[in-house]
């Protein structure tokens, strides 16, 4: 039920914020099954990176946010000891799940 409020939060911010196209992508390195979910959508401000899972936090863009999703993700992750990690690329949101810390 963790994982699927998870997955649910990610799914909810991308559906919100991308443009055209959402990319789920399930992978292993050997040692650990790595969730992918990428979005098309605008980058994060450079001065909101350090925040996207803080509790509240809402950035420039407010409407329909709490600023919860992403602080529950973060929560799960940190109890479930599960990887999470975020990252803009190619011009892309990165949400990168793992089995293990990252």
């Amino acid at each position: 039920e963790l994982l699927k409020r998870v997955i649910q939060n990610i799914l909810s911010n991308c559906l919100r914020y991308a443009d055209h196209e959402i990319l789920i992508r399930m992978s292993t390195d050997g040692n650990s099954l790595i969730l992918l979910i990428q979005d098309d959508g605008p980058g994060f401000p450079e001065k909101d990176l350090p925040h996207i899972f803080e509790r509240f936090y809402q950035g420039t863009k407010k409407e329909g946010s709490t600023g919860l999703g992403l602080a529950i993700v973060d929560s799960i992750c940190r109890l479930q000891n599960i990887g999470l990690k975020y990252y803009f690329q190619n011009g892309e949101h990165c949400f990168e799940i793992s089995e293990e810390q990252i």
